[in-house]
């Protein structure tokens, strides 16, 4: 009896369909903004948001709002491809001001992801 619970609690863990997360953003840009750190977010990504609304960051808060047309650019680099990223989540991006604070649209594993801008090496001169 308890081995076909078991098989019976296996067979579930295999066939559930597991949380995905959304791979593509919503149409359009979120307007510029502050790359400040958002503290208090309401949605992390376009799929937490209506169809044809985007997670974009105002202020220190996120919010649920219809993309626009203006591409905004961050400063900085993407990271070299390849090279050890870590992130919290995934969010998926059309351009840089669809990404939190700092952080750029990047490729990454045939995606485009908001990521870490690269680390600029200071040059020092004596």
């Amino acid at each position: 009896m308890e081995i076909a619970v078991l098989f019976f609690l296996l067979h579930l863990c295999y066939t559930s369909s597991p949380t995905t997360v959304s791979t593509k953003a919503q149409e359009g840009y979120c307007p510029q903004h502050a790359t400040i750190k958002v503290t208090k977010p309401s949605c992390l990504q376009d799929s937490d948001c209506e169809l044809h609304k985007k997670c974009c960051q105002m202020g220190r808060y996120t919010k649920c709002v219809k993309g626009g047309t203006l591409k905004i650019k961050h400063r900085g680099d993407c990271p070299v491809p390849g090279s050890n990223i870590t992130m919290e989540y995934i969010k998926p991006c059309n351009g840089d001001s669809d990404c939190f604070g700092k952080d750029k649209c990047c490729p990454h594993r045939s995606k485009l992801v908001c990521l870490p801008p690269k680390e600029k090496k200071s040059c020092l001169r004596k």
